[in-house]
């Protein structure tokens, strides 16, 4: 917290206050224990720790963080941090999970590349970037001087590193941290999830990149149709969750899911840049935009979908055309590939009696795909079979179609500002 000295027990009692808890839930270090740091006006500085027994027995939220700050922002500049560990090599590295100002707040400059910004910390699980202790990069990394835009492990997943923190800018206690995180990253650090980890020893034992569908229950009545990026050596690089909801007949997604909140990722694995999108996602050629301009040269859609057998004689071949052109059409728009992993079988619904809520049911329709950037279709699953399907995708195809047809330099970004309303009327 940077305010003058006559806040800082105030601002603990309001903040205690306001959470329901006793102000000496907080233990507010003296501003002028920080006099002796390089950081510009230190003792302005004050730090606030959280004892959980004096809270009841809560922690410290995220939530917390941010309905304190929007609630006197004008009073206190007000950052966040909770501590994380992690094994490299058989040797513990401490770091702090921080909010996105949290070294604007310090006034901390970096030795090299960039801090964390409020921009890496927006929504749950969508930057995982990660600043090193100088302390950290010359002893773990040996002052590698090419360390910015790499991966490194951290808890369960991978984060790039997008700077480097002097040694005499951290606060007092803190000289041996390794690493600074978004708090927003903080399930990378949770304890380790039995479906990540088994599809992870899959991904490391076959040298594989896999994208794995998952039910994510994020936290009581909240889920997600979550996909779960695994880099080839095992790291977990992240999720991501399904961006839009449909209501259709028979799939009650609305009444289960969440809408995402990670936005659109592409990440760089060790094979190439890949994005993935999910399902319904597929109608919308915004998604694929976004996740393209990351420089995803290959966008995955895992997808459920098929007839409703009533109207499959007059709807059904129109339905799934208008399908498969509109993931094709991502491909030319985007100069990319896109694979597109259907399920197949004929699904009947029940209620919790065991009886059918619909005598038809829903017969999906399989048809995997694989397009390549120009549109057209490499490989196609049958409807009604397993099928395990293994495409050469040649990259070098991507720099062509962006090339021929460069649709990426050619748009006109200053002419797309109406595309963030819902109509334009």
């Amino acid at each position: 917290m940077r305010r003058s000295p006559l806040f800082a027990a105030s601002v603990a009692a309001t903040i205690g206050l306001g959470l329901g808890v006793l102000c000496s839930a907080f233990t507010i270090l003296n501003a002028y224990m920080f006099a002796s740091i390089d950081l510009p006006n230190a003792q302005a500085l004050y730090k606030l720790s959280w004892d959980t027994r004096s809270a009841r027995n809560r922690d410290f939220r995220l939530a917390d963080f941010d309905a304190v700050r929007q609630s006197d922002s004008s009073v206190f500049d007000l950052s966040a941090g909770l501590g994380a560990a992690v094994m490299q090599d058989g040797v513990q590295l401490p770091g702090l999970l921080v909010t996105g100002n949290y070294f604007q707040v310090l006034g901390a400059r970096p030795l090299l590349g960039r801090t964390l910004l409020p921009s890496d910390a927006i929504a749950p699980g969508s930057n995982a970037v990660a600043v090193l202790s100088e302390w950290a990069w010359r002893s773990r990394f040996g002052a590698d001087p090419t360390i910015l835009g790499k991966r490194i492990p951290l808890g369960r997943q991978s984060f790039e590193v997008v700077g480097v923190i002097r040694h005499g800018m951290v606060l007092p206690g803190q000289q041996s941290l390794g690493f600074w995180a978004p708090l927003t990253m903080a399930r990378a650090f949770e304890v380790a999830d039995p479906s990540t980890d088994a599809f992870a020893k899959l991904a490391k034992k076959y040298q594989a990149v896999i994208i794995a569908s998952l039910f994510e229950k994020r936290a009581a009545g909240v889920y997600h149709n979550t996909a779960a990026v695994i880099d080839a050596d095992g790291t977990l690089m992240g999720v991501y969750r399904k961006m839009h909801i449909p209501d259709d007949p028979l799939f009650y997604e609305k009444f289960y899911f969440t809408p995402g909140d990670t936005g659109f990722i592409a990440w760089k694995t060790k094979v190439t840049t890949i994005g993935t999108l999910v399902c319904w996602d597929q109608w919308f050629p915004e998604g694929a935009r976004l996740t393209a301009m990351q420089g995803a040269e290959i966008l995955f859609y895992p997808t459920a979908i098929g007839w409703h057998p009533s109207e499959r004689k007059k709807y059904g071949e129109a339905q799934h055309d208008s399908w498969e052109v509109m993931q094709r059409s991502h491909a030319i728009a985007n100069g990319c590939y896109v694979c597109v992993p259907n399920r197949i079988g004929h699904e009947i619904i029940k209620n919790t009696k065991g009886k059918p809520v619909d005598k038809d049911g829903i017969v999906f329709w399989g048809q995997s795909f694989v397009t390549s950037p120009d549109g057209q279709v490499v490989k196609r699953a049958p409807i009604d079979k397993e099928t395990v399907m293994v495409v050469d995708c040649d990259l070098a195809k991507v720099e062509f179609s962006r090339t021929h047809w460069p649709f990426l330099r050619d748009r006109r970004i200053d002419a797309y500002g109406a595309l963030t309303k819902r109509f334009s009327d």
